[in-house]
């Protein structure tokens, strides 16, 4: 009996879970993309074995009830270490959920922001020109419109650390620098077009934005800001 109440009572959690997501979105509906209403339900409803793991690790944490210090001499002081190791109990459990989490969905989870379903895609391509040269440039798929140009910028900082050994952007000290970055809107009729498709996940099709960009690539901030 007690395992069929603990069964009823996670599916009573969950559904109330689904409920509460579905009002927080719906006032934003017009608002929010595919990608990140697909986010949304994933990360914070679809991925039970997360939120059960989240709460198993909470019910570990020891009771510490937290009220006014006393009159008594040094009741004041019992009072501020006792708040500083609820401090490293909660630091500690905070540090132990972020880990269940990629690094993307945490830091927006934490800020209470949206969550989209994919990242940004960065990838590099060398396609050959009429005039038989190569062009080398680098290019990113934005599938959500919450990505701001900081986490593109991150996304391109993590790649390059990845597979590039050296500076792979254009040298600062430069008395002038011109830069090409060039921003396109792909449908989902578009993307069969595209031929080098096949070297991502392909979890179903979903417009993006796809900005492309040559080597050396401008210096780190001018993509996000533009």
């Amino acid at each position: 009996m007690a395992a069929g109440n603990t069964q009823d009572g996670r599916q009573r959690a969950h559904c109330a879970r689904v409920l509460s997501l579905i009002a927080g979105l719906d006032g934003e509906l017009e608002h929010l993309d595919l990608d990140t209403i697909d986010g949304e339900f994933y990360w914070r409803c679809g991925r039970i074995d997360l939120l059960d793991r989240i709460h198993e690790l909470y019910a570990t944490r020891p009771p510490r009830p937290f009220g006014e210090p006393g009159d008594a001499p040094g009741d004041i002081f019992r009072f501020f270490r006792h708040g500083m190791r609820c401090a490293q109990d909660f630091i500690h459990l905070q540090m132990e959920v972020a880990e269940l989490f990629p690094d993307r969905v945490w830091r927006r989870l934490e800020h209470g922001k949206r969550v989209p379903m994919r990242p940004p895609q960065v990838f590099n391509m060398h396609s050959q020109q009429k005039s038989g040269e190569f062009d080398h440039s680098l290019h990113v798929r934005v599938f959500s419109a919450v990505w701001t140009g900081d986490d593109v910028e991150r996304q391109i900082d993590a790649w390059l650390a990845e597979r590039v050994e050296g500076s792979a952007r254009a040298d600062e000290s430069a008395s002038r620098v011109s830069f090409n970055v060039d921003f396109s809107f792909v449908e989902e009729s578009q993307q069969a077009q595209l031929l080098w498709d096949f070297e991502f996940d392909r979890r179903g099709g979903v417009p993006y934005v796809e900005i492309t960009t040559p080597f050396p690539l401008p210096p780190a901030g001018v993509v996000g800001r533009s």
